[in-house]
């Protein structure tokens, strides 16, 4: 989905004038990989963390 985000403006700038850049695509889909990576480092840290102290010291079962 994101890399369609990239290429949809990309193309629509490619029949106006080049206010759309090759490197302005390269950035978005940089930002957007970056934003996936984020997601999957707090699914395979934080919620790890939290599901620890939940099963283990929660006050309510």
């Amino acid at each position: 989905m994101y890399r369609l985000g990239g290429v949809a403006p990309a193309a629509h700038a490619a029949r106006r004038a080049a206010l759309y850049n090759c490197h302005d695509t390269i950035c978005n889909a940089a930002l957007a990989l970056m934003q996936q990576a984020t997601d999957k480092l707090a699914w395979l840290v934080i919620i790890p963390v939290y599901a620890f102290f939940y099963d283990r010291y929660r006050v309510y079962t």
